[in-house]
């Protein structure tokens, strides 16, 4: 996997503004449904997560709800520019 992935749900306030992130800072994510991926949603809420969206790092790492800190250090660290600046 070289993307990142972003479970959510439908009418997800948190899970459309960690797409909307992604999508500022010019880093590719796969949009997958939550009932979609049930194995990866109970995986994920029996390892601690209680909220949407839950996202999957490219080295496998996760993390739930709008993390904009992390989604931020990610972009600066492979040199994704965002793309809403002049």
């Amino acid at each position: 996997m070289n993307t990142f992935r972003v479970i959510s749900t439908t009418n997800c306030v948190k899970c459309t503004a960690t797409k909307r992130m992604f999508t500022k800072q010019g880093v590719p994510f796969e949009d997958l449904a939550a009932e979609d991926v049930p194995d990866i949603v109970e995986e994920a809420k029996a390892s601690g997560a209680t909220s949407f969206p839950i996202v999957i790092a490219p080295d496998g790492s996760w993390w739930f709800d709008f993390r904009k800190d992390l989604i931020d250090s990610w972009a600066k660290s492979q040199h994704v520019w965002r793309t809403d600046v002049a």
